[in-house]
């Protein structure tokens, strides 16, 4: 018997696709609403925010400068937002659109997280200087820290006839920035994988998540 040289080699592969087309079926049906998994993001996205007050750093990986020696002798501490956490603590993921996650802070801490994390100079305007009252015992403290630590600048005022003490700053007090809300790319990606794990049920750890862009 001898072979047709036309002949090649060649397999059928016969695929039946109902399954296949069922499953997409279903993540059609689950991607009309996607808000279950912003909801999802958003909570990740804020709890990467607050990271940022443990690492002191903002996007670009430079740390937050320190406490100034007033503020430092007033807290105890020469490091920034740390003290009573308040404005970490305050960080929170917004209820979803139907496209968006905003991930903000409460409103009780807006003003202090709009001058922390772009910066600002306050400047006196009905006072010659700007002044912060204290008791007794925190400006013995203040004092005591400042004097420990070689804080040149810090000096307390106390009227006569009055029980009060202020802590001096001066005309105007320059607060730097401490950049905390952002995203950087790592924690982007995070973001961008959460929603897709969300949308697939899963997906294998290699695939490629930069593709789908920023969603936050």
């Amino acid at each position: 018997m001898g072979l047709t040289p036309q002949a090649g080699i060649y397999m059928e592969v016969r695929i039946d696709a109902t399954a296949a087309l069922r499953e997409l079926d279903r993540l059609g049906a689950k991607l009309t609403d996607i808000k279950p998994g912003l909801a999802l993001v958003g909570e990740a996205a804020a709890t990467m925010v607050q990271g940022h007050f443990d690492t002191r750093t903002d996007e670009n990986g430079a740390a937050w400068p320190p406490n100034a020696p007033v503020t430092a002798a007033l807290k105890g501490s020469s490091i920034p937002l740390t003290d009573k956490g308040h404005l970490k603590q305050s960080v929170y993921s917004k209820s979803p659109t139907a496209n968006y996650v905003d991930v903000t802070v409460r409103e009780k801490e807006q003003q202090k997280a709009r001058v922390h994390d772009r910066g600002a100079v306050i400047t006196a305007k009905n006072k010659r200087v700007l002044a912060r009252e204290v008791t007794k015992a925190k400006a013995n403290k203040a004092m005591g820290y400042a004097n420990k630590n070689g804080f040149g600048g810090v000096r307390l005022r106390e009227p006569k006839g009055s029980q009060k003490q202020f802590v001096v700053f001066g005309k105007s007090v320059t607060i730097p920035r401490r950049q905390f809300m952002y995203l950087n790319s790592a924690e982007r990606e995070k973001c961008a994988r959460i929603l897709c794990n969300w949308a697939s049920g899963g997906m294998s750890a290699d695939f490629p998540m930069s593709r789908y862009g920023v969603l936050l």
